[in-house]
């Protein structure tokens, strides 16, 4: 004979399974809810790290572009010290080039001088021998003269290379003043050293003369 289930009985089971699946799907709606939760504090956290992060990534940047512009800095205050202290270093040797320069120069021009001078009583003496000999040198002694004037100033010339200043600040302008001055000075020697030879060459006339009167 079939087994029969009384209605009740079936339905207090459909009842129960019901319960017991509303139950088990309010569990896993909580479990969820907590994951869920956690889930979104997980988050919140890690985008406090990722925040952190940054920030420490922007200040240690921030840091660095200051430590490197810093250094830069420094970097060029160094070379520009560097290059002054070049300059100033170049300019001195320049200095002490120009100062040899000068001593040189002023070194040949007195030679020359001293040789004017030399030719000058050289010539005066052959104007005394001449003279005692009756040969009228009146006119070559005044040009001796003249030339013995012009050999004082480039004398003086002389000197004014020696007194060219070598300055260290700017020795463009004392080179400029030494090709000027040395200039000066070689043009007076050449003008002293031709009236000298205008005085030999004068005195050849009264030479010949005195040699002719005295034949007659």
């Amino acid at each position: 004979f079939p087994v029969t289930i009384p209605g009740a009985e079936i339905r207090a089971k459909i009842e129960e399974r019901r319960a017991e699946t509303e139950k088990r799907r309010n569990e896993y709606k909580k479990e969820f809810e907590q994951k869920k939760i956690e889930l979104q504090d997980k988050r919140v956290e890690v985008k406090k790290e990722v925040e952190l992060k940054r920030m420490e990534v922007k200040e240690f940047a921030s840091s660095t572009r200051m430590e490197v512009k810093e250094k830069r800095e420094e970097m060029r205050k160094n070379a520009s010290s560097t290059r002054a202290e070049l300059s100033a270093e170049k300019k001195a040797q320049a200095a002490a080039k120009l100062k040899e320069k000068i001593a040189k120069t002023s070194e040949q021009l007195n030679k020359a001088v001293d040789r004017l001078n030399e030719s000058a009583n050289k010539v005066s003496a052959r104007l005394d021998s001449f003279a005692e000999k009756g040969v009228d040198v009146t006119a070559a002694r005044i040009g001796l003269e003249a030339a013995r004037a012009k050999i004082v100033s480039a004398d003086a010339a002389a000197d004014a290379v020696a007194q060219v200043p070598a300055s260290s600040d700017d020795p463009r302008v004392s080179l400029e003043s030494l090709k000027t001055a040395t200039d000066n000075a070689r043009k007076v020697i050449k003008e002293a050293h031709e009236a000298i030879v205008m005085v030999i060459k004068n005195l050849k006339p009264a030479i010949g003369t005195a040699t002719t009167t005295s034949t007659q």
